[in-house]
């Protein structure tokens, strides 16, 4: 009683609340690994329609990055930058560096690849790098190598001339290329299946 009179609500409600909230929890988390699991048939779609059930929901990172990359595949270029551009501001709030630069990588490529934006495409590979400026042994390092250098040799096919594209002198440039290779091999790459087929497609 004395709760309830001072504003707090009795402690079956909350605990009901908290009973509800687990549940819309678990809900999310298994919409998200059920829409990673359609990605991973390449069942579009499918994927799409689960990532909107979560984020019909609730905002989460997860979601909207799972999402982007079934509308990569579906050619829904808005909804890829949109989606994208909100994963990177969700995961940077909740400090996950790394998933923040992994979906910086992917706006560097889309920004290049969709846009023609090379400056701005820098400007994403930049945010990845200063993100991973201390974790340089992770899987997502790893990825932001290996795109450095294929978005190096996307512009001219040789990697010879393309330095400006991201701002370093032409001898470091000719070392992004050198080295993805061994920074690849040595962690993978997240999402490689897809990231693969992507690459052949551009």
């Amino acid at each position: 009683m004395t709760g309830s009179l001072l504003g707090e609500a009795p402690l079956s409600s909350r605990v009901t609340v908290a009973t509800k909230k687990s549940s819309e929890r678990l809900d999310a988390n298994q919409s998200i690994a059920a829409g990673y699991d359609a990605l991973s048939r390449s069942a579009w779609e499918e994927a799409t329609a689960l990532f909107e059930r979560t984020l019909g929901e609730r905002e989460d990172p997860r979601a909207l990055e799972g999402l982007g990359l079934a509308a990569w595949w579906l050619d829904r270029t808005s909804v890829v930058f949109d989606a994208r551009e909100r994963a990177y501001r969700l995961y940077r709030e909740e400090g996950n560096a790394r998933a923040a630069a992994r979906v910086a990588v992917w706006l560097a490529w889309d920004y290049q690849a969709f846009r023609g934006e090379p400056a701005v495409a820098r400007g994403w590979l930049g945010l990845a790098r200063q993100l991973l400026k201390d974790d340089t042994c992770s899987p997502e390092y790893a990825w932001l190598s290996v795109r450095e250098a294929v978005l190096v040799l996307f512009m001219d096919g040789d990697g010879q001339h393309s330095g400006a594209f991201l701002g370093l002198p032409q001898r470091r440039a000719g070392g992004v290329v050198a080295n993805a290779q061994s920074d690849g091999e040595r962690q993978g790459q997240p999402h490689q299946h897809h990231d693969d087929a992507e690459q052949v497609t551009l």
